[in-house]
């Protein structure tokens, strides 16, 4: 129950008023049998018949007083559940910052400018993200090949690249009249998918039987091959679904202590406003991996959708604008201003 002070006061005033009148009242004679006049206990009929309303009064401002001293507490306590969770939370996100730093992992891949030859890098931090991406890129475009290609054989390659520089066509036919294409972009790019394929373990089967997937499916076999042979990267997906799964609980818990929708609209906001640092610490690069990530890991995509966490990336962000799938993402379009002042897409 409410109590405003202006309540307070008119109902002290009334009780004031009650408390002085009642003994002129109380003592008129209102009839016959009724007079208190000849009592001769002035005194007493005054004491008796103002004690109830002064006890009435004291009990109303004892209430009243008990009322505004709970609702001082529960703030207090709101207060510090508020300030416990922000100083939880900062935590968790430095920690999120730490796990980021540290990454590490050895990409590996055919050199282009040489296809006899592998590359190895090794990379930490943020450009654990950047080359991850580069290396997904490949993976889809592997799937997306005319042919599988497959067992990685740099002594092939030389012959290959030998048939290349020998032949002034760019084919040669075998004894079975068979034709085989030898610019040096194919063999590039045939070298690059073998050793793709062989490295992330993807069979002729499942090469036929990507093409019969939906974008959901495609994009989450790609995703996992990539997982299974750098897992290292599963700490900082798992701590980043730890701090919104947090941040999610604490907002749930104060949702449900209270029943006022303007009350509810500011925790909600408030919790979506904290959330917004965990994605000002993140690159597109890492929002990017972040996208392909949640296509293996529903809860997490729950809880990206939740807060809105991938705004910032775009659909031109994407390996592939066909992977734009999941409309609860909301991905925008990168614009650019033109000579004219408008906008087009870019």
């Amino acid at each position: 129950m409410k109590y405003s002070k202006g309540k307070i006061i008119i109902c002290v005033c009334s009780s004031l008023v009650a408390i002085l009148l009642a003994p002129y009242l109380l003592t008129r004679p209102f009839c016959d049998k009724l007079s208190f006049v000849d009592t001769g206990q002035i005194g007493d009929t005054i004491g008796g018949t103002t004690a109830p309303i002064v006890g009435i009064v004291s009990i109303v401002l004892l209430a009243y007083t008990l009322i505004e001293q709970l609702k001082f507490n529960a703030k207090q306590v709101d207060l510090q559940r508020q300030e416990q969770f922000k100083t939880t939370f900062f935590e968790l996100l430095k920690e999120q910052g730490d796990i980021k730093n540290s990454l590490f992992t050895k990409y590996e891949g055919v050199d282009m400018k040489d296809p006899t030859r592998i590359q190895k890098i090794l990379v930490k931090g943020q450009d654990f993200f950047r080359m991850g991406s580069f290396v997904l890129k490949n993976l889809f475009e592997s799937m997306e090949y005319g042919r599988y290609c497959h067992a990685y054989d740099p002594e092939e390659i030389g012959d290959q690249l030998a048939y290349c520089d020998a032949l002034s066509e760019n084919y040669f036919e075998d004894s079975n009249g068979n034709l085989y294409q030898f610019s040096l972009e194919t063999i590039k790019t045939q070298s690059k998918f073998c050793f793709l394929n062989d490295k992330y373990k993807i069979t002729n089967e499942e090469f036929e039987a990507y093409k019969h997937l939906n974008v959901e499916q495609k994009i989450e076999f790609v995703y996992r091959r990539f997982f299974y042979v750098h897992e290292e990267c599963g700490n900082y997906f798992r701590h980043l679904y730890r701090i919104l799964r947090f941040v999610s609980q604490s907002e749930e818990d104060e949702l449900n202590d209270t029943k006022d929708d303007v009350v509810r609209q500011q925790i909600t906001k408030r919790y979506y406003e904290l959330v917004q640092f965990v994605q000002a610490q993140m690159s597109t690069r890492e929002l990017l991996m972040v996208f392909y990530n949640s296509f293996s890991f529903p809860k997490l995509r729950d809880l990206l959708i939740k807060y809105n966490l991938l705004e910032n990336l775009t659909v031109e962000n994407l390996i592939d604008k066909r992977h734009n799938c999941i409309f609860d993402y909301h991905l925008k379009h990168h614009y650019r201003q033109i000579s004219q002042g408008s906008l087009t897409d870019d």
